[in-house]
């Protein structure tokens, strides 16, 4: 199957690239503060260091890979005009995600209390798609990761601001709409802080599932644009 040569082709690139390095060091941080403290880590905690993988972490190493590739030059991201955009991007975004995915599971894993894992897993996977798209979206626009760290920060902070409104409770179930809520909410809840009964959590699913494939679309557009912006020049 190809995307699965893809995947795996990314997966090597990627360990090259020290991206797994990353991975492992800021997972080794948040291990280490999770042991540390033991049964005294609220679950609200937890919560918080499986968003910061999504929101934090994702789209920097969705940044990493996408401009190590363009290398210091104006050089299309797209090397093999061969290779589907469609193909590409999934194939960076699965490949990213397993790292993201080790990562949460392994820090939920250490954790005393007990955890919701499929809504853990459904959270994280919609957060990463949505997180990773929208990073690499903009690092195909940028021409270095100074550059991408201001803009990411930039872009970023005020649009997750409004994710505090998640560890309101009980909370109103209007706020679910709020994107960062949708995206947080469910990692509270699947670490056993607030409440929200089956409903809401369908209602977040939806709009993170929305929310992922307007990232996938951002980045497939960014990508096309990169690609035709390479075939003129």
């Amino acid at each position: 199957m190809r995307l699965a040569r893809l995947v795996l082709a990314d997966i090597a690139t990627q360990w090259r690239q020290g991206v797994h390095a990353v991975g492992a060091i800021v997972l080794g941080i948040y291990l280490m503060v999770l042991v540390m403290a033991g049964a005294q880590v609220p679950d609200w905690a937890f919560a918080l260091l499986a968003y910061s993988e999504l929101a934090v972490l994702g789209p920097f190493l969705a940044g990493w890979v996408i401009l190590l590739e363009r290398g210091d030059g104006p050089v299309p991201v797209l090397p093999d005009p061969g290779v589907p955009i469609r193909l590409y991007l999934g194939a960076k975004l699965i490949s990213l995600m397993l790292v993201i995915l080790l990562s949460v599971t392994i820090i939920g894993a250490v954790r005393p209390q007990p955890t919701d894992w499929p809504l853990l897993m459904g959270a994280t996977l919609l957060g990463a798609i949505a997180f990773l798209a929208l990073g690499t979206a903009l690092a195909v626009r940028l021409s270095s990761l100074g550059e991408y760290g201001l803009a990411a920060t930039a872009l970023m902070v005020p649009l997750g601001l409004p994710a505090g409104f998640a560890f309101i409770d009980p909370m109103p179930a209007w706020l679910s709409v709020l994107p960062p809520v949708s995206q947080l909410r469910p990692l509270l809840l699947a670490s056993g802080h607030g409440e929200g009964g089956g409903g809401v959590v369908i209602g977040m699913a939806v709009v993170g599932a929305l929310v992922a494939a307007f990232g996938w679309v951002v980045a497939e557009r960014a990508l096309a644009g990169e690609r035709a912006a390479g075939a003129a020049g």
